[in-house]
């Protein structure tokens, strides 16, 4: 099912176009990780949070992809899980660095299930801690727009009307060039919006 999802999403005009970021919880966390090892052309980030049997020796498991994987990982840990032993750990984390796969294993003092609110094992630190840590994984991922807050919204907002501003002072300085006396004017607006444009970016 994962293509077809993909697909949907990549035909939405609201959707960015170019790789995705996945994240998973308890299977879900094996499930992005198979994810973008199954698919990796189309995965730039993945995150498995308190994760299930991500290192099992069957042949669905992420360790049997991890050689595929093309996106930047991110595997947050719960100290207290019986779904992800050492044994599991540890065959997962060498297959990830056998494959050179960029990857980040954090620990949590919680327990298995700590992200999930309407759960006895819901911790608040670590489920914000969590959400902290892909934040940064997309930032890393996919640009400064998610990891930069409100200043790396206005600064990309910044660059985008300044680009459409240059667009119009070229056209206008265009018809400018007719009008002597506009002309120096729009030249001295088009030279500060190339200059402010070089700035933003």
């Amino acid at each position: 099912d994962t293509p077809a999802f993909l697909d949907v999403l990549a035909s939405r005009s609201d959707v960015r176009k170019g790789p995705f970021g996945v994240v998973g919880y308890c299977l879900g966390g094996r499930q992005a990780l198979l994810a973008a090892g199954t698919f990796p052309e189309r995965f730039a980030a993945a995150a498995s949070i308190h994760g299930g049997r991500l290192g099992t020796a069957d042949p669905w498991s992420p360790v049997g992809v991890a050689a595929h994987v093309r996106a930047e990982l991110y595997i947050a840990i719960a100290e207290d899980d019986p779904t992800h032993t050492p044994e599991m750990h540890a065959r997962l984390e060498k297959a990830l660095g056998e494959a050179g796969v960029r990857h980040t294993f954090e620990r949590y003092a919680a327990r298995h299930g700590f992200a999930v609110l309407d759960t006895s094992a819901h911790d608040a630190a670590s489920a914000e801690r969590h959400v902290t840590a892909v934040l940064e994984l997309f930032g890393r991922a996919f640009g400064a727009l998610l990891t930069g807050g409100v200043a790396g919204f206005v600064a990309w907002l910044l660059t985008k009307v300044l680009l459409i501003a240059g667009f119009v002072v070229v056209i206008f300085g265009g018809f400018a060039l007719f009008d002597a006396e506009a002309a120096p004017i729009m030249l001295t607006v088009a030279a500060l919006v190339i200059v402010l444009m070089a700035l933003a970016y």
